[in-house]
């Protein structure tokens, strides 16, 4: 199979890669510096994440829908995460007493449904404007999990101090690839401008 990418391509994953880059910048900012908890340190994140990927996708779907959407998967996961959170650090701490590999399968598994339960959210914006927006969902989850299998592998190595953000833009980059690839499948009846105006 051919792959081949336009210049319009490339910037649409560069901004893709930003917008990554600059949730993570934005949690690690704030998430010291705020007394309240986990709460806006992560809705800073995702309207960050959420406004930047809206400025990528300008012009191919609306992008005020899609980055409301994200911000909203976003903290409603962030809100079960902290509601599970005794249950999920029981399960971390047996998943560590099973050994490395027990802990590693575990906490992608985390990243992965965290992909997911954002994707789900993103697919209500993305459903206008592409044939097969349940694949996000999966391209989603393969993102985040990507994204942390990257971050473990760099702990004990010099770029560890650098890996939560290495890993974003890693992150960043599997979801911007493949949503080049699904909005290429937009259903041609249905231009992003009419899509917009229902």
């Amino acid at each position: 199979m051919k792959i081949s990418f336009r210049k319009a391509d490339v910037g649409f994953v560069a901004l893709w890669v930003i917008a990554a880059l600059a949730a993570r910048l934005l949690f690690d900012l704030f998430s010291p510096s705020l007394p309240t908890g986990w709460l806006w340190p992560l809705a800073l994140s995702a309207l960050g994440r959420g406004l930047f990927q809206g400025l990528a996708l300008r012009g191919r779907l609306n992008a005020l829908h899609w980055g409301l959407l994200t911000a909203a998967g976003v903290l409603v996961y962030g809100a079960l995460a902290n509601y599970f959170q005794p249950s999920l650090t029981s399960a971390l701490q047996n998943a560590a007493g099973r050994g490395e590999t027990a802990f590693i399968a575990f906490v992608i598994g985390l990243q992965l449904v965290q992909g997911a339960v954002i994707g789900v959210f993103q697919w209500f914006a993305l459903k206008p404007a592409c044939r097969q927006p349940d694949l996000w969902v999966l391209a989603s989850a393969l993102a985040f999990g990507a994204g942390m299998a990257l971050n473990l592998a760099l702990l004990d190595t010099p770029l560890a101090l650098r890996r939560e953000l290495l890993a974003a833009g890693l992150a960043g980059l599997v979801g911007g690839l493949a949503l080049v690839r699904l909005l290429r499948r937009a259903p041609e009846a249905t231009p992003v401008d009419s899509v917009e105006d229902v």
